[in-house]
């Protein structure tokens, strides 16, 4: 992966790019994002109407996490 030009600041879990910073393709910086923890969710566009698949995938959350 290469940033080229661009240079940015991305907080996400670590896992995520685990494999770009055992690499050296990226670095982690010591920022406190304990405050970050805790539930996601799926954010979605006001203005478009789910497609089949991913209102089965919403359902299948749903059943798996017993939520409404």
């Amino acid at each position: 992966m290469t940033l080229g030009p661009a240079r940015a600041i991305w907080i996400i879990s670590e896992s995520v790019v685990a494999g770009d910073v055992a690499s050296g393709r990226m670095q982690t910086l010591p920022i406190d994002t304990s405050i970050t923890a805790g539930p996601i969710g799926i954010v979605s566009r006001a203005d478009e109407d789910p497609t089949p698949p991913m209102r089965l995938f919403r359902q299948a959350l749903r059943d798996t996490l017993d939520v409404s």
